[in-house]
């Protein structure tokens, strides 16, 4: 009967110990997004409304161009050399 009370007591306090800890990383992780949120490196998640979604229209060009080798790379974006079809000009 001592040693259940003995391993009850040891149970919970590992229990409150797992409680103390979550509660100290959910602390640390609210005051982090605070420090970020003030700095503004961080922003919040919000609902999008259609209103709020720009469309961005592609522009066609008049002429008969072929895309080289890449010259870059950003995040959205591949860039490349292109070359006018019928006077073999490059454009960058």
């Amino acid at each position: 009967m001592a040693d259940e009370i003995l391993v009850l007591s040891f149970v919970s306090l590992a229990l409150l110990r797992i409680e103390r800890v979550r509660g100290a990383v959910r602390n640390l992780d609210r005051s982090l997004e605070e420090r970020l949120r003030s700095q503004e490196l961080i922003g919040s998640v919000t609902d999008v409304e259609s209103e709020d979604k720009i469309h961005i229209k592609s522009r066609s060009v008049t002429f008969s161009w072929q895309r080289g080798i890449k010259i870059g790379k950003l995040w959205l974006a591949r860039f490349f050399v292109i070359w006018h079809g019928q006077t073999s000009v490059i454009l960058l």
